[in-house]
């Protein structure tokens, strides 16, 4: 049996008239039914996946801007016309402009512009496929590294650019299965790490949980398929639960004369999933599947029905949570509760006003004011001023694109922790962030000159994790200066890049000799030219936005954000391009043996270094440095597993250095098994304590042999220190076998 397209396109257009009718009276109506006959007729031609006729898709994300309040005329007509000057011949941007008005077009602009396209997904997982081509790679994330600064850049003018493209995104999962799995698995891929992200932050969380919940069902299909089994499996007792929960919570609040809407919510496949990773739970131990919804008229009937809930069911300690006192930075407001109901069952309720539920459903976008209406514009830009301050501060610590989406997806996709400051406002920051990283939150020289932090009212070391709902009060002092090893322990981005910058701008002139350097050894391992490679003409080519002038570009080297080998073939390519009819015969070589690089470290000893994770080496190891590429000098064992492979990727980035002890101590793992009993660990305590050695952290554990295993971590100046720690255990009775974890393994 044949569809008649044609009606059902025509009633799905009715009924989105009647909701924007409903919704705003004053709707220019013929604009709207303008941009739809105008998109139906461009796209009259054109055929979807699943062999609808096109025009259902620009229907559908219509559909779906018209549920957010802030959906203004412009703002539909965009979402019909979205896809018009990308997909159909003879339609511009100024046709769209002459055609219906500048608002419109730069709304279609900026969405078009918007592309993924050629976002590469596993750039962010870290590559999974090991065939994939290095420099590929490299070329894909820099793809991608400019087109999130463009994403991001485009949403901080305009909000409703970026609600468009997540109504576009969520259309397009909704209707994925006519797809390969190739391509289903793709764009879920962009949408999860990408899409369902932005619509957390933007607060659209209706938006961002379908966006999640669609993403899982095509990335993991069978862990989909089962929690949704159980879920089902569940449903009907839960309804029950429900119902009777919320007819008794309606009936306790109309007793004391409070009129509320109360809602049954549900919780979604992917948060049920992530809780049982998180909790490392089975599907029966979640104790948050039932959830009620509380909507009151006003704020202090939010405070007298939590009240009424505490009285009626059995509040859980600790299990109550005040954002309407403390808003989230997004604008957030509500009180959440978790109490046992009817017989012991644990359920969350949420109590708000409606104003509060329509933030909370559509984030700042809720605040958008349509052009009619006489609301002071600075009620929305408050709401957006956080989102302004990010990009703001993004766009300020990072000098390349790459920089940039480092820290975007270190800083917005991660898990957060709020945090206060001792006036009341909420700093977001990224879960495990500590007091530096709150400090240069709040300004590069709060954080620069920062000596010391209070939280909570209590004195706490500068790498102290920060957990929710801490208050934080830094304190400065004008001559301090930050600390090489700050960047061990820092999470965000905005303080990793603030510190390198400190000590970027602070050593520049050791920064610059050891860049050239490492250019001079590159040429000679190349056998090129030093006199062209490091002609004026050849070095302004790289001048420009990121280096303004040729020490700028030797610091950029030396500190590790531009590699020596890089820049030379770069030369070389501007060399050979200025030179066409040369032609030289290419000589047979043999291939140069890798050698290390030496490099006299001779008055610059205060280059930025850290010791490699992977081998924890100490003074008094033989060690080799590796310049990295922002971090200064990363420290290996010369033994270390990475170094071989460096070796022959690498080798110019490998130095000599001499590192001797200094009043620095580092963490250094001893692990110890034991026969016997538990009293040996005293012993072994009081020979690190003898030492003046400070011991920072122990596990232990019972093998299958009933013998005890130990790790311990001590903080040492040096090998002589640790070694003489390790003689002295060997010494003790009932030890098993004692030994250096790092040094042992391969």
């Amino acid at each position: 049996m044949s569809i008649d397209y044609d009606v059902e396109i025509q009633n799905k257009f009715n009924e989105i008239i009647e909701r924007i009718k409903k919704k705003n009276p004053k709707a220019n109506i013929a604009l709207i039914t303008q941009a739809f006959e105008t998109a139906k007729a461009a796209h009259s031609h054109i055929k979807r996946d699943s062999g609808e006729p096109y025009i259902f898709h620009p229907l559908g994300v219509v559909e779906i801007l018209c549920d957010l309040p802030f959906a203004d005329d412009d703002t539909i007509c965009a979402g019909f016309l979205h896809d018009v000057v990308e997909d159909v011949e003879g339609w511009t941007i100024e046709r769209v402009n002459d055609e219906f008005n500048s608002d419109i077009a730069d709304l279609v602009n900026a969405v078009t512009k918007l592309s993924l396209q050629d976002f590469q997904t596993d750039i962010i997982d870290g590559g999974t496929d090991p065939k994939f081509d290095l420099n590929k790679k490299i070329t894909a994330f820099e793809k991608n590294a400019a087109s999130m600064r463009k994403i991001f850049l485009a949403m901080g003018k305009d909000l409703r650019v970026m609600v468009i493209k997540l109504a576009d995104r969520l259309h397009n999962m909704r209707t994925l299965d006519s797809l390969s799995e190739k391509r289903q698995k793709k764009m879920a891929r962009e949408t999860i790490q990408i899409f369902a992200p932005i619509a957390h932050r933007l607060g659209l969380y209706n938006i961002k949980s379908q966006l999640e919940d669609l993403s899982f069902k095509y990335l993991y299909r069978d862990e989909y398929k089962e929690i949704a089994r159980l879920v089902n499996k569940t449903k009907s007792e839960r309804k029950f639960l429900l119902e009777e929960c919320e007819n008794q919570l309606k009936n306790v609040l109309k007793a004391n004369n409070i009129e509320a809407e109360v809602q049954a919510r549900a919780k979604t496949l992917w948060s049920i999933r992530n809780k049982m990773i998180k909790k490392n739970c089975a599907f029966e131990d979640i104790m948050d599947l039932l959830a009620l919804r509380v909507i009151v008229q006003t704020q202090p009937e939010c405070y007298i029905a939590l009240g009424v809930i505490h009285e009626l069911w059995i509040p859980i300690p600790g299990m109550f949570t005040d954002y309407i006192a403390k808003p989230k930075p997004n604008g957030y407001k509500s009180l959440h509760t978790k109490v046992l109901a009817l017989d012991g069952d644990p359920i969350e309720v949420q109590i708000r006003t409606n104003d509060m539920h329509s933030t909370a459903e559509n984030g700042v976008a809720a605040h958008w004011k349509y052009k009619e209406r006489t609301v002071k514009g600075d009620v929305f830009e408050r709401k957006m001023s956080w989102l302004r301050q990010r990009l703001f501060d993004w766009q300020k610590n990072a000098d390349t694109c790459e920089q940039f989406f480092n820290s975007l997806v270190e800083d917005m996709f991660a898990e957060q922790v709020f945090i206060f400051t001792p006036t009341g406002d909420v700093i977001d920051l990224k879960m495990g962030s500590t007091p530096i990283d709150f400090a240069y939150r709040i300004h590069s020289n709060v954080g620069d000159h920062c000596v010391g932090a209070k939280v909570s009212g209590k004195m706490v070391p500068l790498n102290t994790p920060l957990k929710n709902g801490d208050i934080v009060d830094i304190f400065t002092r004008p001559n301090a200066e930050p600390s090489k090893d700050w960047l061990d322990f820092v999470k965000t981005d905005t303080a990793k890049q603030s510190i390198r910058r400190f000590f970027k701008h602070k050593y520049a002139d050791e920064y610059d000799k050891l860049g050239k350097e490492l250019v001079e050894k590159e040429i000679i391992r190349q056998k090129k030219d030093k006199s062209k490679i490091l002609s004026p003409n050849v070095i302004k080519q790289f001048l420009g936005n990121n280096y303004k002038t040729e020490k700028d570009l030797f610091v950029a080297i030396g500190i590790g954000n531009f590699s020596a080998e890089t820049f030379v073939n770069k030369c070389q390519r501007v060399i050979d391009a200025n030179e066409p009819k040369k032609v030289e015969k290419p000589m047979n070589l043999a291939p140069e043996k890798a050698g290390k690089l030496q490099v006299s470290f001779d008055g610059i000893n205060n280059i930025l270094y850290s010791r490699g994770r992977c081998c924890a080496p100490l003074p008094g190891d033989d060690v080799v440095g590796y310049v990295t590429r922002g971090k200064g000098i990363t420290i290996h064992s010369k033994s270390c597993h990475n170094i071989a492979d460096l070796l022959l990727k690498e080798p110019e980035r490998l130095v000599e250095i001499n590192w001797t002890a200094t009043r620095e101590t580092f963490p250094t793992r001893i692990k110890v098994n034991i026969g016997g009993k538990l009293g040996i660990l005293n012993e072994i305590t009081t020979i690190v304590a003898g030492e003046d050695v400070a011991l920072s952290a122990l596990n232990m554990k019972e093998d299958k042999d009933k013998n005890l295993n130990i790790d311990l971590t001590v903080n040492v100046k040096d090998l002589e220190q640790y070694n003489k720690i390790l003689d002295k255990i060997k010494n003790l009775p009932n030890i098993i076998d004692v030994y250096r974890p790092t040094i042992r393994a391969k």
